[in-house]
């Protein structure tokens, strides 16, 4: 029988506890043994400008999962892809390379309402399992029912990395939005300002 492990892929341009906390429910609620964070290099969607280097996106990631007693691992599979990232090599990769795990790709309604502009989106539907967590502005029920995909039915978190890093820059202390550790680290190498 296959490990079962769920994909958070991401920029995490920071990770936060909004991110921590919905991989946190899958990891409890969902049939899932593990959760893997895999850092996106580049995200075709999003300009790299926005992105501060992704060996910091890496460490704030190794950071917030170091004190936590859940089955937490980060992915640096994209690293090594061509750029920019696109979720059907990553999961493809990561199947490849994995052969012992079956990968449920885990997004928000914003992601799967978006879905239509991603690479080999039927590919991704067709032969993976898809968790679709509820965002802020969207019918999630509704969007799951027209993919054929999983609802998640996790607490609404809008906590978004836009707000984090213009608070940030604007100078407030927005340390509890972050996991342990990661305020201190984004400190120390000024990052966001």
């Amino acid at each position: 029988m296959k490990h079962k492990t769920a994909i958070l892929p991401g920029s995490f341009n920071p990770l936060h506890i909004g991110h921590v906390a919905i991989a946190n429910y899958v990891a409890e609620y969902m049939n899932i043994e593990d959760v893997w964070f895999v850092v996106s290099p580049h995200n075709p969607l999003k300009q790299v400008s926005e992105l501060f280097p992704v060996e910091h996106r890496l460490k704030i990631l190794e950071i917030a999962i170091a004190n936590l007693s859940l089955p937490f691992k980060t992915c640096d599979i994209e690293l090594d892809m061509p750029k920019p990232s696109f979720t059907i090599d990553m999961l493809n990769a990561l199947s490849a390379k994995y052969r012992n795990h079956e990968f449920t790709l885990l997004m928000g309604a914003d992601s799967i309402a978006d879905i239509e502009h991603w690479k080999d989106y039927k590919d991704i539907l067709a032969n993976y399992q898809v968790f679709v967590y509820p965002r802020m502005g969207y019918d999630a029920e509704a969007l799951c029912e027209k993919y054929k995909v999983n609802y998640v039915a996790a607490p609404v978190m809008e906590i978004s990395a836009t707000f984090i890093r213009d608070s940030i820059h604007r100078g407030m202390n927005i340390e509890a939005f972050l996991p342990y550790g990661v305020y201190q680290y984004i400190m120390q190498y000024k990052l966001y300002k």
